[in-house]
């Protein structure tokens, strides 16, 4: 349960456009999980996350952003999970930018973590 809800606010977290300064992560759109994006494949062969500015959609469900903010290279996030079960989850997450171009999510208050591939527009 809590690893879905990770997986939610990270996956969208993924990535919500702010800019404040040229380091800012900006992270909104479409990823997969741990997997890069398969764009020849009509099958979803691993997890999809969409980050928007104000929430973040996975197949367990949605995490609504509560805040964030750019602490040094991270961007932070708090979050407010609802699972498809009916489960509410707070949690804040952390993602930067990895030196292959991918993005990084862990759940600071828990022990789940995850590599996000962007996939094409």
């Amino acid at each position: 349960m809590a690893t879905r809800v990770l997986m939610l606010a990270v996956l969208f977290a993924s990535l919500i456009g702010i800019s404040h300064a040229k380091d800012d992560l900006i992270i909104e759109g479409v990823y997969t999980e741990n997997t890069p994006c398969d764009t020849e494949s009509t099958e979803a062969k691993a997890p999809r996350v969409v980050i928007q500015p104000d929430e973040i959609q996975h197949s367990g469900g949605v995490c609504s952003i509560d805040s964030r903010r750019q602490d040094d290279k991270d961007l932070v996030m708090q979050v407010t999970c609802t699972f498809r079960s009916g489960a509410v989850m707070i949690a804040e997450i952390a993602f930067w930018r990895r030196d292959d171009g991918t993005v990084g999510m862990v759940q600071r208050d828990g022990n789940y973590e995850a590599v996000l591939y962007k996939c094409p527009d």
